[in-house]
């Protein structure tokens, strides 16, 4: 049996009064405001079929939302404009467009235009490119109008509890451990590992990193290859073989798989009879179980002291999860 995470206690029902989000200067919103603000139909409509995690997601933005409304009126009532010549405002801080990133655009996008030239589409291209930059810098500029606020989620996000079984780097007391699930022939997951690696290279002995494996049915490669994987873990040779399987995520047949193991001087005779042994298929096995268990269903999924965060992630929002489980941690010594 594998051993579980230490079990998070069940969180209680939220108070009515309980602040969910507040600035700096103390103004914050209550349990009661959010719903209040959120209750309709089609956010009902959204929070149906959902688990905790992504019902999470959902409170948060709305959270979010709420409170940059409440900041949006503080700004009208300072500058004497309302919200959307103040959107505007911040929608032409947006850099210009240039000529040649309409025409890699199109070039990256030829088949998809029916023999249309160059000089038909341009227009379009640019008023699409120029609508996607407008609405990335409004979201910029007011992701940087709430930090300046001191805006602080307090909403406390739901923790999954996970085996501590998988390959790891790291510290067992590391006061926050990562666990990834994989694909070997996911590209999602392929870029995701230079993610991990500033992680480790940010957090070193604070962060705790766990792999486990789930190959999904329509990669036909995947699963061989966590299958080698495992057997490369047998050897004590685990994360040097997961990086060369990323490395060329097309080669995953067996003779690759083989030459690999070779290329790391692995014992080939103990090898082989590994990838065909009932206990790796059973280690990739426990993975896949925990995972649905877990309602992961792509990859990668990643989970912070067993808070999700699904799918290709940027950087920063590992950090703004680590970053708040060191605090914690901090604050409960």
């Amino acid at each position: 049996m594998l051993a579980a995470w230490p079990a998070a206690s069940e969180p209680s029902a939220p108070k009515p009064d309980a602040p969910v989000a507040r600035f700096a200067s103390g103004e914050s919103i209550s349990e009661s405001d959010l719903e209040a603000w959120i209750k309709n139909d089609l956010y009902d409509e959204a929070m149906r079929n959902r688990n905790d995690a992504e019902r999470h997601g959902l409170r948060a933005e709305a959270a979010r939302r709420l409170m940059m409304e409440r900041l949006l009126e503080r700004e009208e009532k300072r500058r004497g404009l309302d919200t959307a010549a103040l959107l505007d405002e911040l929608g032409r801080r947006a850099p210009k467009v240039e000529e040649s990133e309409v025409k890699a655009a199109y070039e990256a996008n030829r088949d998809r235009f029916g023999g249309r030239s160059w000089e038909e589409m341009a227009p379009g291209i640019r008023a699409e490119l120029e609508r996607e930059r407008r609405n990335e810098t409004v979201r910029a500029e007011l992701d940087a109008m709430l930090a300046n606020a001191g805006y602080r989620l307090l909403l406390e996000p739901p923790r999954a509890k996970l085996s501590r079984d998988g390959a790891s780097l790291g510290a067992e007391d590391a006061p926050v451990t990562l666990v990834q699930f994989t694909d070997y022939e996911c590209p999602y997951c392929r870029r995701a590992e230079p993610v991990v690696a500033r992680l480790r290279e940010r957090y070193g002995e604070r962060l705790r990193l766990v792999v486990r494996h789930l190959p999904l049915e329509i990669h036909r490669h995947a699963r061989p290859a966590a299958l080698a994987a495992a057997c490369a873990r047998r050897q004590g040779r685990f994360f040097e073989y997961h990086a060369a399987l990323f490395e060329n995520p097309r080669a995953l047949a067996l003779p690759d798989l083989e030459a690999r193991a070779v290329a790391l001087g692995l014992d080939m005779n103990a090898f082989r009879g590994c990838l065909s042994a009932k206990e790796t298929a059973k280690e990739i096995d426990a993975d896949l179980e925990e995972a649905e268990r877990l309602g992961v269903t792509g990859t990668p999924a990643f989970f912070v002291n067993g808070i999700l965060l699904a799918g290709q992630q940027p950087f920063e929002s590992f950090t703004a999860v680590i970053d708040a489980e060191l605090a914690r941690k901090q604050a409960s010594r």
